[in-house]
């Protein structure tokens, strides 16, 4: 398995968990119908949109790569 293979599996798995504590931080501020737990959701949507394309480039591009090749290798 390719080291760029493991290291954008080993940071989808980071954004993921993140993502959930993210989620948590919300719950804790009261959910989404309160005003605290609407501005910690916002920051939380905030940065993932600023982080969009980086984690495009870390995660979704070399994962989509070796899929192909792994698809590529399986028709040969």
């Amino acid at each position: 398995m390719s080291d760029d293979l493991v290291k954008a599996a080993v940071l989808a798995q980071n954004t993921i968990e993140a993502i959930y504590q993210w989620v948590d931080k919300v719950e804790k501020a009261g959910g989404t119908t309160s005003i605290e737990g609407i501005a910690v959701a916002h920051a939380m949507f905030k940065s993932l949109q600023s982080n969009r394309s980086r984690l495009d480039k870390l995660i979704t591009q070399p994962l989509e790569k070796a899929l192909a090749e792994l698809k590529g290798e399986k028709d040969e």
